[in-house]
């Protein structure tokens, strides 16, 4: 029998990859150090994210179409609908952070764990 997932459809968010994290933060660090001067804080504040806004209904099919699993998703509307996700162009810009999707930081996870 498929194991059930009741996933709220309408809920969004913006997974990162921890790799990705791990490389944002030592981006920013190098940058600040290169850049330390009298910097307004505004200008050393980045938001570092995959940009990337996915329900988490998409992210359980995605689990399921990479690992092969039985998992039959029950999409179910949330009590409160909630959309979140980065806008990580100024990362991209200025320290030139390029995470990747979900689907390639999932596949890389999953093959490493299957490998």
């Amino acid at each position: 029998n498929p194991a059930p997932l009741e996933a709220p459809g309408n809920r969004t968010s913006d997974f990162l990859y921890a790799e990705d994290a791990a490389e944002a933060l030592l981006l920013a660090l190098s940058w600040l150090q290169a850049n330390s001067g009298e910097l307004p804080a505004a200008d050393r504040l980045f938001h570092i994210g995959s940009g990337e806004e996915v329900s988490v209904a998409e992210a359980a099919r995605l689990i399921r179409e990479l690992t092969g699993a039985n998992i039959d998703i029950v999409e179910r509307p949330a009590a409160v609908s909630r959309r979140f996700c980065f806008d990580n162009t100024r990362a991209r810009k200025v320290l030139g952070f390029r995470p990747r999707s979900l689907r390639e930081g999932m596949s890389e996870y999953v093959n490493e764990l299957m490998g």
